[in-house]
């Protein structure tokens, strides 16, 4: 687990990188299949997201649903869209066939929201 990897929303490493809709490299959900296939070569054990600096301004529930809002990041003074988001993130996981997301601390909502069939935070999917 020594060489885990963490993906942060700078520069391309998301937008462009892992992440590119519409591109001849990327699938039908936008996930680029190079870095994919890379990324399956390396055997990266886990992949920690949101990395970096993001990981200071992040929380899942801005980032789900099918109404997001662009906002401004603070450390590096850019707008991001939350095109790619809590729902991407475990969907691109499950693609490389890795599991789990992390939270500090944890957070019973987002089990709610990824699990259950009833509840306020599962009506977001």
């Amino acid at each position: 687990m020594i060489f885990g990897q963490f993906l942060e929303h700078f520069h391309r490493q998301v937008y462009g990188g892992a992440f590119e809709p519409g591109s001849p490299l990327a699938d039908e959900r936008g996930f680029r299949t190079d870095v994919i296939a890379a990324l399956r070569e390396l055997k990266v054990p886990v992949v920690r997201w949101p990395g970096g600096c993001f990981a200071s301004a992040y929380h899942w529930r801005d980032r789900v649903g099918a109404r997001r809002e662009p906002a401004f990041d603070k450390a590096w003074r850019v707008e991001e869209p939350n095109s790619f988001g809590t729902d991407e993130f475990v969907a691109w996981c499950l693609h490389l066939q890795e599991r789990g997301h992390g939270e500090p601390g944890g957070d019973e909502r987002l089990v709610e929201y990824r699990n259950q069939t009833k509840g306020r935070w599962t009506r977001l999917r």
